[in-house]
């Protein structure tokens, strides 16, 4: 997947590893940075986002505050103060997997709380964190950890529950918040 956040208007392409042209003519789509197709921000609009980012640090992210495919919409947040153990990454590549899909659906867990940000799997850099991180510095390249509870040995119940893009926030944004323990170092 490839995450373009132009000024203008943002893309969200489906893999070329999907299998057939209806699984990438699904997963492209076209929007503003409102969200909306080709809409354009009201003046007043613009003004409250340019103090927003004045004060606080904003970023953009895809998310469905109801479960479709029509439902994808790049959002603006405010991003929070990292905890003492988690570490800020800025994605620069995100994978979609059929798992993806389904999520965006709602056929994998018609249950899960909205709005999410889907996608599991990123890969970046870090450009901060906590006071308590000792694995990782300031520009490593690094990958997302699927389950962000469980890298090794016998899974519980609880540690396969804590997977990103569902139930735990997705990586299919600028910017992404994880634990130091749910990050591996990128190959050379």
């Amino acid at each position: 997947v490839r995450l373009s956040m132009g000024p203008r208007t943002s893309s969200w392409f489906g893999s070329a590893e999907f299998r057939g042209n209806s699984a990438r003519r699904l997963f492209t789509r076209s929007v503003s940075s409102s969200g909306a197709p080709d809409a354009r921000k009201p003046r007043e609009n613009r003004v409250a986002v340019s103090a927003v980012r004045a004060h606080h640090r904003a970023m953009r992210a895809w998310q469905i505050p109801s479960f479709g495919l029509s439902s994808l919409a790049l959002v603006e947040r405010v991003e929070r103060p990292l905890r003492a153990r988690e570490v800020r990454v800025r994605v620069r590549a995100v994978s979609l997997n059929y798992r993806d899909l389904m999520m965006v659906i709602g056929s994998y867990d018609p249950k899960q709380a909205l709005p999410l940000t889907p996608c599991s799997d990123a890969a970046g850099e870090v450009i901060e964190v906590g006071s308590e991180v000792s694995r990782w510095k300031v520009g490593d390249r690094v990958l997302s950890a699927f389950s962000q509870k469980w890298s090794s040995g016998t899974p519980s119940h609880a540690k396969l529950r804590a997977t990103l893009g569902g139930p735990l926030e997705g990586v299919l944004a600028e910017h992404t918040i994880l634990d130091e323990e749910g990050l591996w170092a990128c190959p050379p």
